[in-house]
C-alpha cells in the first residue's frame, strides 16, 4: 500500500510540473507572431496585387497610362522602328519600350508579332489606295494605284518584304485588296476578272522591280536603266492589254 501510495505521489508531482512548464511557455508561443494572419504581404503577393490594381512598381515610374495606348498608336510606333531598324528586329519587348508601356499590355491589343505586321500591310494598302486621285477610268486609276504602290515601296524597304510574304498575307489581306478593287469595279461597271487579273499583274510587276530596286540589281546589269520609266512602261503595256482584252469582249 505504501508502495502504491508513493507512485501515485510522484506521478501527481510530474503532471503539476509539466502543467506548470505548459503554463509558462504558453504566453511565449501567443506573443509570436502567426504567419497565416501576418500583415505583412509576400513578395509574390505584393507583385500579384500590384498587377491587379494596375499599380506602378515604383514610385517614380514615368510609364505611360496602360488606358492611353490605342491600336493607331500601337502600329505608328511599329512603323518608326521598321524603318529604323528593319522587320528583324522588331520585337514586342522593342516595342513596347518604345511605347513607355510593359510588353504584356501590346498583348490585350495584339495576339503576337505577326498580327502587328498585318495591320501594316493594311496600312499600306490603305495608303495606297488614298493616294489615287481621282480618276475617270479604270484604266487610269490602276495605273496611279500602280505608282502609288512603287512609291510606298521606294519610301519604305520593308514594305516590299511585307507585301510579298506568304504567311503576313492571310485571308483578311486578301480581303481588304479585293474590297479596295470590287469598289473601283463597280463604279466603273468593269468585268471583274478583267480588272482583277489587270491588277494582279500590274502589283506583280511593281513588287519584281520594287525588289531590284533595294537590291541595287539594275546597277549590276545595266546602269543606265531608267528603273521608274520602265515600270511605267510597264505598267501601260498590261493595262492595255486588258483593254484590249475588255474591247473583244463586248464585241462578241
Amino acid at each position: 500500500m505504501a508502495g502504491r501510495h508513493q507512485l501515485l505521489i510522484r506521478r501527481l508531482i510530474r503532471a503539476k510540473c509539466i502543467g506548470a512548464t505548459a503554463h509558462r511557455t504558453k504566453p511565449h508561443r501567443q506573443n509570436q507572431p502567426n504567419r497565416q494572419t501576418s500583415h505583412f504581404p509576400s513578395p509574390l503577393q505584393d507583385r500579384i496585387s500590384r498587377r491587379l490594381d494596375k499599380q506602378p512598381h515604383t514610385v517614380n515610374d514615368t510609364r505611360m497610362d496602360d488606358t492611353k495606348i490605342t491600336k493607331p498608336l500601337i502600329i505608328g510606333a511599329a512603323l518608326r522602328l521598321l524603318r529604323e531598324d528593319g522587320i528583324e528586329k522588331l520585337t514586342m519587348r522593342k516595342l513596347a519600350t518604345r511605347l513607355n508601356i510593359r510588353a504584356p499590355t501590346l498583348y490585350w491589343y495584339f495576339p503576337d508579332r505577326s498580327s502587328i505586321l498585318r495591320e501594316i500591310i493594311k496600312s499600306i494598302l490603305t495608303e495606297a489606295v488614298d493616294r489615287v486621285s481621282d480618276a475617270t477610268t479604270w484604266q487610269d486609276w490602276l495605273k496611279a494605284f500602280a505608282l502609288s504602290i512603287w512609291k510606298l515601296n521606294c519610301e519604305t524597304p520593308y514594305a516590299t518584304l511585307l507585301l510579298q510574304s506568304a504567311e503576313l498575307n492571310d485571308e483578311s489581306v486578301v480581303r481588304l485588296s479585293i474590297g479596295y478593287i470590287e469598289t473601283i469595279r463597280e463604279k466603273f461597271d468593269v468585268d471583274a476578272y478583267i480588272l482583277h487579273r489587270a491588277h494582279s499583274d500590274v502589283q506583280a510587276l511593281v513588287m519584281g522591280w520594287s525588289v531590284f530596286y533595294h537590291a541595287k540589281v539594275t546597277t549590276f546589269i545595266n546602269p543606265d536603266i531608267d528603273v521608274e520609266n520602265a515600270l511605267r512602261e510597264g505598267i501601260d503595256s498590261i493595262v492595255q492589254r486588258w483593254d484590249d482584252r475588255l474591247k473583244q469582249q463586248s464585241i462578241r
